[in-house]
């Protein structure tokens, strides 16, 4: 495992070519030699924890709500106006989606609150995560009746949420609203959606989605599942076709050809997170000349390994026969 301590690594990648008994022939060779930082993981923290590092009436608010499941009077109860971020706070620590809805109801019911996108953001992940798509449908028609907008966070959970849910289509549907509204996804959300078709096995169209992010463009019409069959039961497809595609109109942004381009300019990514679900997106297409160049431009660009991005190379080298290699990558793992 990564020692605390470590600020860096000397660790390199250089590729060549070498006979292989594969079929592609092909070999990828990982020589320590240079230099990249290493960032060890933050250990998880306990609910105790969690409450240690608020300071305020945020503990007391947090413990009451927690034994008591009357909200409105464990809320009632604390005098004094409580600042958007300890509201966030509040929401963002309730266990369970009902609460998260009835503490959020609390504070619309005050005369002082004022809706932001924050707030709904924390509701809708909760509602998602719970599965709950009828409440998860009012609270987004609610949000844009208040007239609170969606911002890339917001995309980037939906399409997170609904993704491990297994609802792809609604999934593509979420980025296709997306570009209606003019939003060009930021690294986080590009990211997300590279790692929800990573895992319904869309290989090539996650690598096209990157790559025309990379270059400022998101052409929708390759935003379709043909593997998916057309009767899968969809809970509340007709909400995702109107309701959700009538909710806050169209940007003056928008290209009718389907194709939204932003600016000419390459992008490449600055998180160790999105190299990660790179890295780990070709070595599960065996794409592996392709992994190997995005370990190394993440490399160059000085961008933090973590464990992740150790495991991912190890099992990359290791499925595909270069256990040499799969070998140093866990050596250079104990820094």
């Amino acid at each position: 495992m990564m020692q605390c301590g470590c600020t860096s690594a000397e660790l390199s990648l250089s590729t060549h070519h070498k006979t292989h008994s594969c079929k592609r022939g092909v070999f990828l060779g990982f020589k320590p030699q240079g230099h990249s930082k290493v960032v060890a993981l933050p250990k998880k923290n306990t609910n105790k924890d969690k409450n240690k590092k608020y300071g305020g009436i945020l503990p007391s608010i947090l413990q009451n709500l927690k034994v008591d499941s009357n909200v409105v009077m464990t809320l009632d109860s604390f005098c004094g106006k409580l600042s958007p971020k300890e509201q966030t706070v509040i929401l963002k620590e309730q266990g369970k989606w009902d609460k998260v809805l009835r503490v959020f109801e609390w504070f619309k019911s005050q005369k002082d609150y004022v809706p932001n996108v924050i707030h709904y953001n924390v509701v809708l992940r909760a509602l998602g995560r719970a599965q709950k798509w009828d409440e998860l449908r009012l609270c987004w028609v609610e949000m844009a009746k208040n007239g609170v907008m969606p911002t890339n966070n917001t995309y980037a959970m939906l399409v997170d949420v609904y993704g491990k849910a297994g609802l792809m289509k609604e999934t593509l549907l979420w980025i296709k609203h997306m570009n209606l509204r003019g939003i060009f996804p930021d690294e986080v959300t590009m990211s997300t959606v590279i790692k929800v078709l990573k895992d319904a096995k869309e290989y090539d169209r996650a690598d096209r989605f990157y790559k025309d992010w990379s270059i400022g463009k998101i052409v929708l019409d390759d935003l379709e599942f043909d593997n998916i069959d057309d009767m899968e039961p969809i809970s509340f497809k007709q909400f995702l076709s109107t309701e959700l595609f009538c909710t806050g109109g169209r940007s003056n942004s928008l290209i009718d050809s389907g194709t939204s381009d932003v600016d000419s300019s390459v992008r490449k990514p600055r998180l160790t997170t999105t190299y990660n679900t790179l890295i780990d997106l070709y070595g599960k297409a065996g794409r592996l000349k392709e992994a190997a160049d995005l370990f190394a431009d993440m490399l160059k660009s000085g961008v933090a390994l973590d464990a992740f991005t150790f495991n991912t190379m190890i099992f990359i080298c290791g499925s595909h026969g270069y256990l040499t290699e799969a070998e140093a990558f866990a050596r250079y793992e104990d820094f």
